[in-house]
């Protein structure tokens, strides 16, 4: 069974480039929670924006929460 985990107001930084699995910074932004809400394994919705890139999908915590795999690519400006 999967366990989609839901939470609100989690925003941080990563400095990973490219499609792979993001390395979390662990550095949430003012007002925010970070990824350690999480357990690893649980599988969240995500948005990602750099400049004027946007990216959303679904991806798997991991890595004692400091990673997010990318696992599906819902929409993207650079189209998929």
């Amino acid at each position: 069974m999967k366990h989609y985990a839901w939470k609100n107001r989690i925003q941080d930084t990563s400095s990973t480039t490219g499609t792979g699995t993001l390395t979390l910074d662990g550095s949430p932004a003012a007002g925010f929670n970070g990824f350690d809400e999480f357990t690893d394994g649980d599988e969240v919705m995500y948005a990602i924006e750099d400049g004027n890139n946007r990216e959303e999908g679904i991806g798997t915590i991991g890595n004692l929460t400091t990673e997010l795999s990318r696992d599906t690519i819902i929409s993207s400006t650079n189209g998929g």
